[in-house]
């Protein structure tokens, strides 16, 4: 029986790390545009770039590693029924339960290390992504500028623009909505053109508009209920933007719950007396646990529609896979929604998709031992 278990264990190794590969790369392949742009046309060094990326894989595999597992599990059993192999284990003895054992043990191993995962190196590199992010916008500002976006990342201000130029960062087409404490009404701000320069000497940032025009009700004009208006044309305009309290900020950075380790999300939780923001912390608790439960769940679902599928091929499993993968994460989401509205507990949000998938690998488990 040892070298059954040997023979499961080392041949469910392999597809298991093609899954995890392919579903890293492709995860990574949705960020990998962001991280060139700010070598390229932002000129963030290489360097601090590729720290960035290494912080924001734990993030990833956190969620590929599960379903990367369920991937390998589909292809190994689904190739021991294509061969036959499983007709040969039942006629020597072998029931469906000793088949799945070494599955179970390795899932239970898997699942104990993405809960250490999850609640130590992932909230760290978290933490320090947001961390390393920060610094390099308050370096090189114009990268949070995006065309056909609106950017708040500044306090009091909104800035939008239809297009960036690649290699001078010039904004086109230029609209501002500036923010004040003495305004009753915002100021508007329309220019052809602009640029975000950052200034590290002074701690602060300067945004050169041009051929543009100003907006504003006067807040001191007794006629302002009745609708005074007023506006102004430019040919060129420096607004000054303090990067001092965003610096402050960044000193005092609060954590937030995905960086939070489940000690210190169980002490904020105690503090919390805001029912909303209580729900999304207890959410984020159980939320360290559950998701890393989903390999045993994988694991007890996997291996029996492997069996059933009797198909070992890739494109197979692959295919399935992303449809259970899909399908989990619909129910999390749900669940999400729900539990942050306060319609079901934070618990049952978060273990709602392994209790559901559950329920169909019980089902699946029983098919797969009467076949």
């Amino acid at each position: 029986m040892k070298i059954l278990q040997k023979y499961i264990i080392t041949d469910l190794f392999a597809p298991s790390l093609f899954g995890i590969s392919l579903f890293t790369f492709m995860m990574l392949l949705s960020k990998l545009r962001d991280f060139i742009e700010l070598i390229i046309n932002k000129g963030v060094p290489a360097e601090k770039v590729l720290f960035l990326l290494i912080l924001i894989l734990p993030a990833i595999l956190a969620i590929t590693i599960p379903m990367g597992f369920l991937l390998g599990i589909l292809m190994t059993y689904g190739r021991f029924a294509e061969d036959n192999e499983i007709t040969a284990m039942k006629a020597s003895g072998i029931s469906v339960l000793k088949m799945l054992t070494p599955i179970i043990a390795v899932a239970l191993v898997l699942s104990a290390f993405m809960v250490y995962f999850n609640d130590t190196i992932l909230p760290k590199s978290n933490y320090l992504y947001a961390k390393n992010l920060f610094d390099i916008i308050s370096n090189r500002a114009h990268i949070v500028i995006k065309e056909k976006t609106f950017i708040e990342t500044f306090d009091g201000i909104t800035l939008y623009c239809d297009y960036v130029e690649p290699k001078t960062n010039i904004m086109k087409k230029v609209k501002i909505n500036i923010r004040e404490k003495n305004r009753r009404e915002p100021i508007f701000i329309f220019a052809d053109s602009g640029l975000l320069v950052s200034n590290e000497d002074e701690m602060e940032l300067i945004l050169y508009l041009y051929n543009g025009s100003i907006h504003f009700f006067s807040t001191s004009d007794v006629r302002y209920d009745a609708g005074t208006y007023y506006f102004g044309t430019f040919e060129k305009l420096e607004k000054s933007i303090d990067m001092n309290k965003g610096l402050e900020k960044a000193r005092n950075f609060k954590k937030g719950p995905r960086m939070l380790t489940s000690g210190e999300l169980k002490q904020r939780i105690e503090k919390e007396k805001f029912e909303p923001l209580r729900r999304n912390l207890l959410i984020e608790l159980n939320k360290k646990f559950s998701i890393p439960i989903a390999c045993l769940i994988f694991a007890l679902l996997g291996a029996p529609l492997g069996i059933l599928l009797k198909h070992g091929s890739k494109p197979v499993a692959i295919a399935v896979s992303i449809g259970i993968i899909f399908l989990y994460y619909i129910i999390l989401y749900l669940g999400n929604s729900l539990g942050l509205t306060g319609k079901i507990s934070p618990f049952l949000a978060m273990w709602l998709p392994n209790i559901v998938m559950g329920i169909v690998a019980f089902f699946l488990f029983r098919k797969a031992i009467k076949t």
